[in-house]
């Protein structure tokens, strides 16, 4: 144990932390009984008992820590390790075996985890639920009636929450991304200086829609004793690893690991004699997140593994054999959730499941410490990991909708199929998964609001009028993920045709690129000897549908030229059936005629003229 030599004890104590070192001499010789767990406080109490109820051997009969839509996962963890990180060193004789050491030792401990996790944060861009966010943790320095105990992060709880929390970001994002920082800290107290350095890595892979993170805490430390020399040392370490595939299978399942182990060891020299005190803790599991026909989350199975170790061995001086002191215990077991949709209405289904492996002077009470804190543990990847990637699959990134046409430019009223596939993007088949198209805009779609199996056809029926849009949106919803596309049709811009008849014989004319602008059509007769010549260009503002027209025509006969030329008023009138009426008001006519014998000019009244204009056929503008 680290403590000043015998002699020497009123100078480093005053009568109360005399009292505290009797009573934790008295509990290393077996006088009072280790804790089980977090006091109503939330600080973890060395007079507090595991109990002495055994476990054997068998199945386990536990039931699942109850989790609903309002958990906070990394919360309940980091306070669920924390605590069982208080428990463990408290029943491996941690302040027995480092003695007044222990308050610097474990101060400057839990200052270099909570620096050098909060530097890691800032690192990925994530927020850690460290005690300087966060109060509730609990950590055991000295009995809580003589020495307050400080709030403490869990190196265990920060890896995992960091690696959940980090590699939910990193769905879908593809490469490796690595960082690691280092945190010293030193603490006084008394005569007592304590320094520890702690480390942490992280590694994050994301390859197609699957990612893996691990985390790593390493910590090192030591305290000595400026009067007595006394020395004492601590070594950790905590390792993380979750990964998910954010993507559900052919199945509806999306599929995840997690693994977390950790441990914390410290050793001290007093009087000739030595103690170790030690503790680890290994937790593994697979986690089943179900998908329903919505995309939403239907339920989660966890199938855990969990390991502990405690352990406490002195070597008195003079004794041959160390005394050995401490517990085993190991077990799996299976808990299942059901679900609402977006992981909401959590319930567990029915009691965890499983079986004792192994055990060597263990209690119930550590059964159910072990058990809670590996379900919260795999929740933490489970949940934390499972909302991020039904995010992920529900905002298609996951499946993608392929629409041919996709979108573009129709005619007036015509009707076109679009057919539409669903392909996975990571995977790169097509899927039979079910779609659905609406339609905003002009003018129907059918089928609307009828899921097809892919590939679906719809047939999209255009408006009658130009620059009438159609936006059709085709949505694929499965166990798969949520896929969509969006395409758009535009009737082209108007075009006609005329072929009427008017007293200036047979007219012919095409009208192209919608209404604004020129409309030009001629005549053309062949009276021979005679010929007759006649253009007629009309210009249209799109907005009154009202504008001008030029008329010229050009007479030709043996010895003679006669032209008329006429300006005025038009419009045009938009029909229902895409057809167009124009209308040249009366105007005067200016009639000149050349001979061998000499011109001469008049001026006539002219009459209305209205003249039928109909949709061009396909082709007819290209």
């Amino acid at each position: 144990m680290y403590k000043p030599n015998g002699l020497t004890h009123g100078r480093f104590f005053g009568t109360a932390a005399l009292f505290v070192v009797l009573v934790m001499l008295a509990g290393a010789c077996g006088t009072s009984a280790p804790p089980a767990g977090p006091t109503s406080s939330g600080s973890t109490s060395p007079g507090a008992t595991v109990g002495t109820n055994p476990v054997s051997v068998g199945p386990i009969d536990v039931q699942p820590p109850v989790l609903d839509a309002t958990t906070d996962f990394s919360q309940t963890m980091a306070t669920s390790e924390a605590d069982d990180r208080a428990r463990s060193r408290t029943q491996a004789g941690f302040a027995r075996e480092v003695g007044s050491g222990w308050a610097a030792l474990s101060t400057a401990a839990d200052d270099a985890i909570d620096a050098v996790a909060l530097a890691m944060a800032t690192e990925f861009t994530v927020v850690l639920p460290t005690t300087r966010g966060n109060g509730q943790f609990a950590s055991v320095v000295m009995p809580d009636s003589f020495v307050s105990a400080p709030p403490a992060s869990a190196a265990s709880a920060l890896a995992i929450v960091t690696a959940s929390l980090t590699a939910g970001q990193a769905l879908g994002q593809g490469g490796t991304r690595q960082a690691s920082k280092t945190e010293t800290r030193t603490t006084t107290t008394g005569d007592d200086v304590a320094t520890v350095t702690v480390n942490m890595k992280g590694t994050i892979t994301s390859t197609g829609s699957r990612v893996v993170a691990e985390f790593t805490f390493d910590l090192t430390g030591n305290v000595s004793n400026s009067v007595s020399g006394a020395t004492a040392q601590m070594t950790g370490s905590a390792t993380a690893h979750v990964e998910i595939d954010g993507c559900p299978d052919a199945g509806g399942s999306s599929k995840g690991k997690m693994s977390l182990t950790s441990k914390e060891s410290v050793s001290g020299q007093h009087d000739g004699g030595d103690g170790t005190a030690s503790w680890t803790r290994d937790l593994s599991g697979d986690f089943d997140i179900a998908v329903d026909d919505e995309a939403n989350t239907s339920g989660v199975t966890m199938e855990v593994q969990a390991n502990e170790s405690v352990v406490e061995t002195n070597r008195e001086p003079g004794e041959d054999e160390p005394e050995t002191e401490g517990h085993e215990l190991g077990g799996t077991f299976n808990v299942a959730y059901s679900s609402g949709p977006g992981l909401t209405g959590l319930a567990p289904v029915g009691e965890a499941s499983g079986d004792v492996s192994h055990e060597r002077d263990a209690t119930r009470a550590h059964l159910i410490a072990l058990v809670r804190s590996a379900a919260y543990a795999i929740s933490v990847a489970a949940f934390s990991l499972g909302r991020d990637a039904e995010r992920f699959w529900r905002d298609g990134k996951c499946i993608e909708v392929i629409v041919a046409p996709a979108g573009g430019d129709v005619d007036a009223n015509s009707k076109t199929d679009v057919v539409a596939k669903v392909k996975h993007r990571f995977e790169g088949n097509e899927l039979t998964k079910p779609v659905e198209a609406t339609l905003a805009g002009v003018k129907t779609i059918d089928p609307v609001n009828k899921k097809q199996p892919a590939p679906a056809t719809s047939i999209y029926t255009a408006g009658p009028n130009a620059d009438d849009k159609g936006d059709i949106t085709f949505e694929s919803v499965s166990n798969r993920g949520i896929g969509k596309k969006s395409v758009t049709f535009t009737v082209k811009p108007g075009a006609w045709t005329t072929n009427a008849v008017s007293p200036t014989g047979a007219i012919t004319g095409t009208k192209c690129g919608g209404i604004a602008g020129d409309w030009t059509f001629v005549a053309v007769q062949d009276l021979s000897p005679l010929s007759i010549t006649t253009t007629v260009v009309v210009t249209i503002d799109e907005t009154t549908l009202e504008g001008t027209f030029n008329f010229h025509k050009d007479q030709i006969a043996p010895g003679s030229v006669t032209t008329h030329d006429s300006r005025g008023n038009a419009r045009i009138v938009l029909n229902e059936d895409g057809s167009v009426t124009m209308t040249l008001d009366p105007a005067k006519i200016t009639l000149h005629t050349e001979t061998a014998f000499g011109s001469a000019t008049v001026t006539i009244q002219g009459d209305k003229y209205t003249y039928p204009w109909t949709p061009a056929p396909a082709g007819a503008c290209s």
